[in-house]
């Protein structure tokens, strides 16, 4: 057994092992590992939705990349299914919760601020806010 950091943990399942079974198209491919844990074609429409973008792939030389292929470790795929498990938690904000406990005194400005970002955050669905949760982690 090794002992990782929850980070490398993260880096190893979801940058080294997951992406196998993709072929050269990795993430992009349906039947990668990663993909195979977000069913849905919804699932990736809403992945595009969170960077707002197609991001640019260069020149399209595939034959430069080296991915390794085969099966991902099996660890990796539930460090996988973990996290996408996070899709069924939500978020509860705590009455009276004080995000700038540390910071200097803004004259209740920042704090304006982050009780709006709150109340906007909270309007969302839950499946909304769930989803936020496993982006945050991957």
């Amino acid at each position: 057994m090794k002992t990782v950091t929850i980070e490398e943990l993260l880096t190893w399942a979801f940058v080294h092992e997951l992406p196998k079974g993709g072929g050269v198209d990795g993430l992009d491919n349906a039947n990668s590992a990663w993909r195979m844990l977000e069913a849905s074609s919804w699932g990736k429409i809403t992945s595009f939705a969170e960077l707002g973008a197609i991001v640019d792939q260069g020149r399209g030389d595939t034959e430069n990349y080296w991915i390794e292929q085969g099966e991902p470790h099996d660890d990796a795929v539930a460090v996988g299914r973990a996290v996408a498990g996070l899709s069924r938690c939500d978020v509860a904000v705590p009455a009276g919760w004080n995000a700038l406990a540390d910071w200097p005194d803004t004259e209740g400005m920042a704090e304006a601020a982050v009780r709006k970002a709150v109340e906007r955050y909270m309007v969302r669905t839950p499946q909304r806010r769930a989803a936020g949760i496993v982006s945050l982690v991957v």
